[in-house]
């Protein structure tokens, strides 16, 4: 059993990795899940007192529906004013899974301006091969990708160094307002959450082959 020292000193806290699915389930609304791996580089919890933190995650402006698929989410996140507040503590050479879905109302475009509490390194976007295009900033358009028979397209985003807002831009046609019914959804194509979270661990592993191999080769 080791027991750790607490710190209420967040810097050393960072999202190793961040994964986000877009999805269009139903006309006039997307819909957005991120996974963030959270880690802590210090040799000490990082903690409020009581063993608690209190760290607000701000959601873009109107958003709706804030759910946290997880089932061991419940008391370790609180939904807020803004977004939530996460109450996990973070423990050295722990990974702490942060996941949550929320709506946002979608008209062809969306311009998604999310605040970012800590760092982000490597993020994977995906989203379903008819789906309105993603863009912004560092954005690196990686097509179409086919894992198992399921065939989505994907992007990559390079890390922020130090805590930002995470931009993105979103434009097409609602795929879903074609449908007569509400959609199949991008996570139900991919059988549901675990297995989108493994696809997105795969192509974030290409992507970060691919610019190793650019940079070797001097590629732009």
């Amino acid at each position: 059993l080791t027991i750790f020292e607490t710190s209420e000193d967040t810097s050393a806290v960072r999202v190793d990795r961040l994964h986000m699915i877009v999805d269009f389930p139903v006309d006039g609304f997307v819909e957005i899940t991120e996974l963030w791996l959270v880690g802590n580089s210090s040799d000490r919890t990082v903690a409020q007192a009581g063993g608690e933190n209190d760290i607000e995650v701000v959601l873009p402006q109107g958003f709706q529906n804030l759910r946290f698929p997880v089932p061991t989410a419940a008391g370790l996140f609180t939904p807020s004013e803004a977004g939530f507040i996460i109450r996990a503590p973070f423990r050295p050479e722990e990974t702490t899974e942060v996941v949550f879905t929320f709506q946002l109302p979608y008209k062809r475009r969306l311009t998604l301006d999310q605040p970012l509490p800590f760092p982000v390194y490597p993020a994977v976007i995906l989203t379903a091969q008819d789906a309105p295009a993603v863009s912004g900033e560092g954005v690196q358009d990686l097509g179409l990708q086919d894992l198992g028979g399921t065939v989505f397209h994907s992007y990559a985003l390079g890390g922020t160094p130090t805590s930002a807002n995470l931009t993105l831009t979103i434009e097409g046609r609602n795929p879903a307002a074609a449908a007569s019914t509400s959609g199949s959804g991008l996570l139900i194509g991919l059988a549901g959450l675990g297995t989108a979270l493994v696809v997105a661990g795969l192509i974030w592993r290409r992507a970060l082959a691919r610019r190793s191999s650019e940079i070797e080769t001097g590629a732009p």
